[in-house]
């Protein structure tokens, strides 16, 4: 608390969840808590967080879990690990301009892309939102000019996302819920506009022309997109992307 000047996450590394044969990721709580001037406030705020965590391996959906993939709860061993999340301060609300979710392999390619490039989950806000199912932008770190959500005007108006979480700073966890959410926010994208959050990360439908321009621009509902950094390389994600996804097997 010392080092770190920012929220902190609170999550869990098991076994099981580092298991290469099963999907295990997500089942058991992940809790943030924002800085405070006040350490010893947010000493207890940390110090319910970590044992929140630790609960969650008995909460009744992760037995449930546990039990339909052949697993005891005797065999789990687990760690704590905090991480300093990432993103940026917009008032009273904390969160990423991007997160994203990669997987070595993409089981379902379409068109020129293959099995083994990977495939990627991105989204605006917290990761959260990506591994609840919300509705996110799917594409090919090899292929990042092609995404499918955004190939015709009319599936980019149904197919992107709409609305994002962000960490409420306001709220420092008088009474932690077993809730990992219950101190963040669902926002539309409305919200991320004011805060000035959106420039590389939108196209702007213009309704009078019937077209998506790349970019921000005045009026207009936005579309998260990624264009300016997946067809304009305005940052090299494809790249990195691709680096992370070869070296990660």
């Amino acid at each position: 608390m010392d080092v770190v000047k920012s929220p902190i996450a609170i999550r869990s590394s098991s076994l099981l969840e580092d298991s290469h044969y099963q999907p295990f990721a997500g089942i058991y709580n992940t809790y943030m808590i924002p800085y405070l001037d006040d350490k010893y406030e947010m000493l207890r705020m940390l110090s319910d967080a970590i044992k929140g965590v630790y609960a969650s391996v008995y909460f009744r959906d992760s037995k449930a879990y546990m039990q339909a993939t052949s697993n005891v709860i005797d065999q789990e061993k687990m760690a704590v690990v905090l991480q300093e999340a990432v993103g940026n301060q917009y008032g009273d609300r904390y969160y990423p301009s991007m997160s994203g979710v990669a997987r070595s392999l993409n089981y379902y390619p379409i068109g020129e892309e293959q099995v083994e490039e990977g495939v990627v989950n991105l989204a605006l806000g917290l990761g959260k939102y990506i591994v609840d199912g919300g509705l996110t932008l799917r594409f090919s770190p090899y292929h990042p000019t092609k995404v499918l959500q955004t190939s015709e005007m009319e599936i980019a108006l149904k197919e992107t996302q709409t609305s994002f979480y962000a960490l409420d700073l306001k709220n420092i966890g008088q009474n932690l819920s077993e809730k990992d959410g219950f101190n963040l926010l669902k926002l539309h994208i409305k919200d991320a506009e004011k805060d000035g959050s959106l420039r590389y990360l939108v196209s702007t439908y213009d309704p009078h022309d019937m077209i998506i321009r790349d970019g921000l621009y005045p009026g207009g509902r936005k579309l998260i997109t990624f264009a300016n950094i997946l067809q304009h390389d305005v940052f090299p994600l494809a790249p990195i992307l691709q680096m992370v996804l070869k070296y990660s097997w």
